[in-house]
């Protein structure tokens, strides 16, 4: 969408119209505003590696969608039409630590791993936009761009778990609670019991085995601003969290799941994931502290 803008205001120009803004008619993909936000961002020569609602508003300026009549991206983004964010990570911080401290059985350590791997992702995101383009880190800004880039990725990802670890615990639940009068309501039940416990367990081993790149986006925030050393080092402590707390809810939704193969497999892929973070978080760790003692 933006290289059709960009053709027309050269094509403008060369008859000496300035192209101030756009009308754009009827619904638009997500990925077409993110790419617009991108291509302008990169123009200005600025870190892409932003949030999609700050890339959003990037595009419907640089475009100039309002200058000609009224753009309300929540109704005019085909995806925003469609969905939202999930109940918990719409709370405000407040609800959200409450909710968690109550009775309630969810929220729950899944979905504050989750969180962890959110919080960690969007430290090193920062991190990247306070390195590239700051003066006496030239060499080192385009690799930054890119780590914001993946870790604004990462911490969408890991915000979306943050609602599907609750919503698997949920489904566990509900299968639970379906009838077993008859010997065909108790099949019927353990089926799906089994395959609900099975989703609680990709949720979280998908929320482990991400957090391999969320550790090594961390890994080269700590490369970064001198002045953003510590937020980088809390990016490797929250990575290690997330992997940690995911780790023992992949172990607890095993226990017990009747499918041996799956089991193992699971098993192995949560063991060699957590391993890796924790020796990375751990050489990271040592070598913040050490910079910052």
């Amino acid at each position: 969408m933006h290289e059709v803008l960009e053709a027309t205001r050269e094509v403008a120009l060369r008859e000496g119209v300035v192209v101030t803004g756009s009308e754009l008619v009827g619904l638009v993909p997500m990925k077409a505003l993110i790419d617009a936000g991108t291509f302008y961002l990169n123009k200005a020569d600025q870190n892409p590696g932003v949030p999609v609602s700050e890339l959003v508003d990037t595009a419907i300026h640089s475009m100039g969608l309002r200058d000609i009549g009224t753009f309300d991206a929540d109704e005019r983004i085909i995806e925003r039409r469609i969905a939202s964010d999930g109940p918990l990570v719409s709370m405000t911080g407040r609800v959200f630590v409450d909710t968690l401290s109550s009775s309630a059985p969810a929220p729950g350590g899944g979905s504050v791993a989750a969180l962890c791997g959110a919080m960690s992702a969007a430290l090193s995101a920062m991190v990247g936009t306070l390195t590239s383009g700051k003066k006496g880190y030239a060499e080192m800004s385009e690799a930054h761009k890119q780590n914001s880039v993946m870790a604004q990725a990462l911490k969408d990802a890991y915000l979306h778990d943050i609602d599907a670890d609750t919503a698997a615990f949920n489904g566990i639940m509900d299968a639970f609670s379906l009838p077993k009068k008859t010997d065909a309501d108790k099949k019927a039940r353990t089926a799906a019991i089994q395959a609900a416990t099975k989703v609680a367990i990709e949720v979280p081993l998908g929320v482990l085995e991400r957090s391999v790149d969320v550790i090594a986006a961390a890994e080269v925030a700590a490369t970064g601003n001198k002045n953003a050393r510590s937020d980088a080092g809390v990016a490797g402590l929250t990575a290690r969290a997330c992997a940690e707390g995911a780790y023992y809810n992949v172990l607890i939704n095993l226990d017990g799941f009747k499918d041996e193969a799956y089991a193992a497999e699971a098993t192995s892929r949560a063991n060699a994931a957590l391993e890796e973070v924790s020796r990375r978080a751990e050489a990271l760790a040592s070598s913040v502290r050490a910079e910052l003692g």
